[in-house]
C-alpha cells in the first residue's frame, strides 16, 4: 500500500561494507553501569536489522551493545513526548525498544558487539491490563494510570502511563472507562525514571518505567 507521511526523518546512514547497520529489537538484560548509573553495555534482541546482515547477525538472536561516550541518544514520535523527557545512558532499561545504529563485529565462539553511534528510543506497543487510576483532568483522557504488563521482560514491575488530550481511546471514551479486566494495548514511548520525581504533578517513584502513551486501545 501507500504510505502518506506526517514527517520524515533520517536517524542514519548504514554502510553495510563497513559492518555499519541499524539493529532493532528489546533490550533484554542490563549488563554494567559507570559510577554515574549511566549504562555502559546492555544485550539487544534483534528483532528487525536494516537493511538485513542476517548471513553475519542472524535475527532473534542476542548481541551485546557497547555505549561509549560519543553515541547519542534520541527517541521517535516526538510529539509522542509530551512531558519532555529526556533519553540518555541513564534511561536505558529491560523492555524498551530500540533502534540501534553502529558498526557490528562477529567473533568465533562470542557474542556479536555493536559499537553504536547512534540510539532511538523506538514507538513500541505495550500490553497489558490496568491497575488503578492515578489521576484523571477535565477532558477525562489528560492523565495517568497504572498498568501491569503482560511481557515477561519487564519482570511484573508495574508501568505509569500517562495521557494527554491528544492520547487517541479506543473502545473506550477516556480514562475513566478503564477497566481491569479486559487486555489494554498502550501505544507510546517507555521511558525510565531512575530517580524519583514528578512529572504533571503525579509522584513517579524511582526505578520506574514511565509510558508516555500515544493511544490507549482496550481490547474487546
Amino acid at each position: 500500500g501507500n504510505i502518506v507521511a506526517k514527517s520524515v526523518e533520517v536517524e542514519e546512514r548504514a554502510f553495510v561494507e563497513l559492518d555499519k547497520v541499524a539493529f532493532l529489537g528489546y533490550v533484554t538484560s542490563v549488563t554494567n553501569k559507570d559510577t554515574d548509573g549511566n549504562v555502559t553495555q546492555f544485550n539487544l534482541y534483534v528483532r528487525e536489522e536494516e537493511p538485513s546482515v542476517d548471513l553475519d547477525v542472524s535475527l532473534n538472536s542476542t548481541v551485546v551493545v557497547n555505549v561509549t561516550s560519543t553515541t547519542t541518544f534520541q527517541y521517535s514520535s516526538r510529539d509522542t513526548n509530551f512531558a519532555d523527557l529526556p533519553f540518555d545512558a541513564s534511561a536505558v532499561a529491560v523492555g524498551q525498544e530500540l533502534v540501534v545504529h553502529g558498526q557490528f563485529t562477529k567473533t568465533q565462539d562470542q557474542p556479536t558487539t555493536v559499537d553504536p553511534s547512534k540510539i532511538y528510543l523506538k514507538l513500541q506497543t505495550v500490553q497489558g491490563r490496568f491497575s488503578s487510576l492515578v489521576r484523571v483532568g477535565a477532558d477525562g483522557k489528560t492523565g495517568a494510570f497504572w498498568m501491569t504488563p503482560c511481557s515477561s521482560l519487564f519482570q511484573g514491575a508495574p508501568i505509569l502511563v500517562f495521557t494527554s488530550s491528544q492520547t487517541a481511546f479506543l473502545n473506550v471514551f477516556g480514562l475513566t472507562d478503564l477497566r481491569p479486566q479486559p487486555t489494554l494495548l498502550v501505544m507510546g514511548l517507555p521511558f525510565y525514571e531512575r530517580d524519583a520525581g514528578t512529572i504533571n504533578d503525579v509522584s513517579v517513584p524511582a526505578g520506574t518505567i514511565v509510558l508516555l502513551a500515544k493511544q490507549v486501545h482496550q481490547l474487546e
